[in-house]
């Protein structure tokens, strides 16, 4: 999956990890999508990697809004085709307050 992740208004330095659910451990992980300071709106787009069903989870180091807007996806098949996704698919994330 292809996906824009946005880290805003932290209250600490730290980082995000978007990954399969099924890999993500308790606890800090081994690898980061994103990092952000505090106070800041960090972009970052990233490949991510996921579940059978096309889910995937985010683990998140410090307390961060979040915003993922994903982008595409990637063939199954390993052809390593791209399918991007038009504008008609909602935003599926915002942890912003309306």
């Amino acid at each position: 999956m292809l996906a824009n992740l946005t880290m805003t208004d932290g209250d600490l330095p730290g980082y995000i990890t978007a990954d399969k659910c099924s890999s993500l451990v308790s606890g800090p992980q081994t690898k980061s999508s994103g990092n952000h300071g505090p106070g800041t709106a960090i972009a970052n787009l990233t490949v991510v990697p996921v579940d059978p069903d096309g889910s995937f989870c985010i683990y998140n180091q410090s307390t961060v809004n979040l915003v993922v807007d994903i982008q595409g996806a990637f063939s199954s098949s390993g052809s390593q085709q791209y399918f991007p996704i038009s504008n008609r698919y909602p935003r599926v994330l915002d942890t912003r307050a309306s």
